[in-house]
């Protein structure tokens, strides 16, 4: 028991190690998963999420490999409540429930930005800006045109001292 017990806390010691984040959103009623779409530089960032108002969206979140357990997790301001759903030696996963009530139609022209915060225990907090275009909960035309996003990829970088931002080298989405 002790050298499986250390050889977690070895194994979740991520300071100052590279690792991913996979974030991916789905509608909790029919499993949908969100698009998005190309927005060239009309925007601060070229690539814009798709959802619509008033919709409860699954959160899963995988760390790989394991630097420690996610703590908390805020969408929009919103600190949803997380639960541990797999952990292994390679990868641990992490879901929860966003809900897109009181985000208005996104105008024309215009994009939401909705700040993603994850704090991993022990290693530290990944900030994320996420620029979204939200659409009335019945326009599925608009809403689910694009691409789908499988998952959204954050290649990041722990913090020496085992606290404060965590790097985010590179997001991607996939």
């Amino acid at each position: 028991p002790g050298l499986i017990a250390n050889r977690v806390v070895l194994a979740m010691s991520g300071v100052g190690r590279s690792f991913k984040l996979f974030v991916s959103f789905s509608s909790v009623a029919d499993g949908t998963p969100l698009y998005f779409k190309m927005d060239g530089a009309r925007f601060k960032e070229e690539r814009t999420i798709k959802a619509c108002c008033g919709v409860q969206y699954k959160v899963n979140i995988t760390v790989r490999p394991v630097v420690g357990l996610i703590k908390d997790v805020v969408v929009g301001g919103d600190d949803l409540g997380i639960k541990h759903t797999h952990h292994g030696e390679q990868s641990s996963t992490f879901e929860s429930i966003w809900s897109s009530v009181g985000y208005q139609p996104t105008k024309s022209g215009q994009r939401t930005k909705v700040p993603l915060l994850i704090h991993i225990d022990g290693v530290g907090k990944m900030e994320a800006l996420l620029q979204f275009k939200f659409y009335e909960r019945s326009d599925k035309t608009h809403s689910q045109w694009g691409d789908q996003i499988r998952q959204l990829e954050f290649e990041c970088q722990a913090p020496e001292g085992g606290s404060g931002l965590i790097d985010v080298i590179r997001m991607n989405f996939r």
